[in-house]
């Protein structure tokens, strides 16, 4: 309820929208963390990490074409995180380049579980269950 009164009186503030989704996010509610963060990108729209966190959670909540342009749109400001560059390679591989997404995804994954468990293989794991749900929606098999 903070959150929200801070930004009905600052409705400009980024650090609102993020702290808003961030508590979104802890609270199980994907679908209003995901519109905090639209609302972060447009505020800041060069920003990388917001992009970023913006390509997550509209992966998250099945708008791949969102997810694919913020994440590409992060990766023209600089380095990107391993999530931004399997959402990346998920369009590749939807836009019909199915090698170059494989040759990423492949490289991305095992740089990932190279590391010793943790956040990354949580997160990896996320992101491919949601990739699943994306193609067999799109191949009917849902």
């Amino acid at each position: 309820e903070a959150l929200h009164a801070t930004i009905r009186l600052y409705p400009k503030l980024p650090q609102a929208y993020l702290l808003l989704a961030e508590a979104l996010e802890e609270l199980q509610r994907p679908q209003d963390a995901y519109k905090a963060l639209l609302r972060l990108a447009e505020l800041v729209p060069d920003s990388s990490a917001a992009l970023q966190r913006l390509a997550r959670a509209a992966f998250f909540v099945g708008d791949s074409t969102k997810a694919v342009a913020a994440a590409k749109k992060a990766a023209e400001h600089g380095r990107i995180d391993p999530a931004c560059q399997f959402i990346i390679a998920y369009g590749m591989a939807y836009e019909g380049n199915g090698g170059a997404a494989y040759r990423d995804l492949v490289l991305l994954v095992s740089k990932i579980l190279a590391q010793p468990p943790g956040k990354g293989t949580a997160e990896l794991q996320k992101l491919c269950l949601c990739a699943a749900k994306l193609l067999a929606a799109r191949s009917g098999k849902a």
